[in-house]
């Protein structure tokens, strides 16, 4: 089994990388995807052909009949979820389309721009529930951040700003992220919630935070 990564290198605060330096970087990013085998197993399936894609597209839009949905969601919820690939958000909560805003990233990690969401989610769409939904066997427990860091910048030549958040107990994370957004002005977590979703089981287990 082989782990496929795409690597994409892009300008940062106006710093030229040369067709040099990004040969050099891609090889030793292949490098780096080696060590990553031994935390992560990732079946070698990789395509660049999209047409199937296409395909189930045009299937869905045959019988697409969610054209009369209203913008604002109507069980005026927003979740916000690790991007996970194994946890599909809808069928584990029963939910259908227009019902929720789902937000997702690494870790489902409260940051700056996930507040502007849940902020817009509430101030301009009505939603009033909030959802954090953490999960077992996450990746970022699997990573340290340190040292990601300095592979980063020892291949590219540039550390990133961003902070991975990695960490060792999803219910002490999940906790972590119902406090950010309990300490910041600018989200009502009056009807707010946090679970782990045991990725073993699919049961959710509730997290319990002071506010």
């Amino acid at each position: 089994m082989k782990h496929a990564v795409i690597l994409t290198i892009t300008e940062h605060d106006d710093k030229r990388i040369s067709d040099k330096s990004v040969i050099k970087a891609r090889t030793r990013w292949m490098n780096l995807n080696r060590s990553l085998n031994s935390l992560f197993v990732v079946a070698d399936n990789f395509s660049e052909n999209i047409d199937d894609l296409i395909r189930n597209n045009n299937e869905f839009a045959k019988s697409f009949n969610d054209s009369d949905l209203q913008v604002a969601p109507t069980m005026k919820l927003v979740v916000v979820a690790c991007m996970d690939s194994r946890m599909d958000i809808f069928k584990l909560l029963g939910l259908e389309n227009g019902e929720a805003h789902i937000i997702r990233n690494a870790g489902g990690v409260i940051t700056d721009d996930v507040i502007r969401s849940v902020c817009l989610s509430q101030r301009f769409m009505g939603t009033r529930k909030i959802v954090l939904l953490h999960h077992t066997d996450c990746g970022l427990q699997k990573v340290s951040e340190d040292k990601f860091k300095a592979e980063l910048e020892d291949e590219l030549g540039i550390k990133p700003r961003w902070s991975l958040e990695a960490f060792v107990d999803p219910y002490s994370d999940t906790r972590q992220s119902m406090q950010r957004l309990i300490v910041t002005p600018f989200v009502d977590h009056s009807h707010m919630h946090g679970f782990v979703y045991d990725i073993k089981t699919g049961e959710l287990h509730k997290v319990e935070v002071k506010t």
